[in-house]
């Protein structure tokens, strides 16, 4: 039931309305005769909706209206009045009324009508009032995600995250808001990238996990694996891109390279294991392409949790994994199990975060409920309160066991031939 304050400077035609509004079932109704004891009353008691005349003696309904607008209250007012001047309408309703009714007419229908009114304001208050809540929530959620994330509109940024900020190497959003996006991005992936973009905000469809170049502040380059979908922002179509730092990545990559070069270069013998080499990579490279495509088909693991493990927040991809419902995880304390030489090196890791360095990486291994042990990679940042005490973990992860067992193989591969 929804509490309503209704002020008249009429004792009689408020006791009318009361019985109207209450009949209805919806509505508790507090009368009051004047404008100034209104103010004095809703200072003390918690109402859903104001009813007002417009006027009264002392203080009229615009006045009333605009003290409580510059004291930020918010609650939804509604002018009723037998006033019915076009510019007490139009004033009312700048100076932040919800609605205005005309008083006459038939009593019944009127106050079905008032009815209708009061509980339309409070819903739709309610529902700005929640859609703030979810804003901030996503929010506070992208601000603080370890992985960089920026969002674009007609080829410009307008708005990246913390990390993003920092892998371009600006000191603050402000240098890259209202930018360029192609001047963040290599001269030779400017092609692509529109082809990309035009897919994103024309055909509206996610694009597929790709390595590119960024162009960093200084000049210099950076290499990313980048992902984007299409995204809705402030009216205009646009992209939501994610991209991580491979730079490590790329130079294994390279000296890979260089090693296959030098080992071609070798007598006879070497060449034949080179070429035995050159299989074995062949099936590994298959075998990333695999990796890949799974990559590409999901999302990433994301997840917010308590310093305890009770899960705040968790998306599909994360309950896809672990084979469990979001009502399962959310609001509980749910750990993954671990085998026990790893336990210490994430306990380890966890508490290496601190307010100068809240974000590290881990690689770990975990027992899957049917018993197979997988290894996983997290992305973690520690959110600290003000007095530097962890209140939360942001993680982002994902399944690296093939990568694992890849890298194994490879290493089984240079250690025969280092051994010829």
């Amino acid at each position: 039931m929804y509490h309503i304050l209704y002020v008249d400077d009429e004792p009689e035609l408020l006791e009318i309305g009361k019985l109207f509004l209450e009949r209805s079932g919806l509505f508790s109704v507090d009368l009051i005769t004047s404008a100034p004891e209104a103010l004095g009353v809703i200072a003390e008691k918690r109402y859903d909706a104001i009813i007002s005349d417009y006027q009264m003696p002392g203080m009229d309904g615009i006045g009333f209206l605009k003290t409580v607008r510059a004291s930020g209250n918010t609650i939804p007012f509604i002018i009723f009045t037998g006033r019915g001047r076009e510019d007490v309408v139009i004033q009312a309703l700048n100076e932040g009324a919800d609605f205005y009714l005309q008083k006459g007419g038939e009593p019944v229908s009127q106050f079905a009508e008032l009815t209708n009114m009061v509980e339309k304001a409070i819903l739709q208050r309610a529902a700005e009032a929640a859609l703030r809540s979810s804003e901030e929530n996503f929010r506070t959620l992208v601000e603080n995600a370890p992985d960089a994330i920026y969002i674009q509109t007609d080829n410009r940024f307008v708005y990246l995250n913390t990390a993003a900020v920092h892998l371009f190497g600006a000191s603050s959003a402000e240098q890259l808001l209202g930018t360029t996006t192609l001047d963040r991005i290599y001269p030779s992936f400017h092609e692509l990238i529109n082809k990309r973009v035009r897919v994103l905000t024309i055909e509206l469809k996610p694009v597929e996990l790709i390595d590119e170049i960024y162009v960093k502040m200084d000049g210099s380059p950076l290499d990313v694996e980048v992902t984007a979908a299409p995204f809705r922002y402030r009216g205009e179509n646009g992209a939501l891109t994610f991209f991580r730092d491979i730079t490590k990545r790329k130079q294994a990559e390279s000296e890979l390279r260089a090693a296959y070069d030098q080992i071609s270069a070798t007598e006879s013998e070497l060449r034949r294991q080179y070429r035995e080499l050159a299989k074995n990579e062949q099936k590994l490279r298959q075998s990333e392409a695999r990796y890949r495509n799974v990559v590409e088909d999901q999302t990433e693991l994301i997840s917010r949790l308590l310093p305890d493990g009770t899960h705040v927040f968790v998306n599909e991809a994360y309950c896809r994994y672990f084979g469990k419902s979001r009502e399962e995880i959310i609001g509980n304390i749910f750990i993954p199990d671990i085998p026990v030489e790893d336990r210490e090196k994430v306990k380890l890791h966890l508490a290496s975060l601190t307010p100068s360095h809240p974000v590290e990486s881990i690689e770990h291994r975990i027992i899957m409920p049917d018993g197979e042990v997988r290894w996983q990679r997290w992305n973690d940042r520690a959110i600290f309160d003000e007095k530097g005490n962890v209140s939360e973990f942001h993680s982002v992860g994902k399944d690296i066991t093939d990568l694992i067992k890849a890298a194994e193989l490879l290493k089984e591969s240079e250690e025969q031939i280092g051994s010829t």
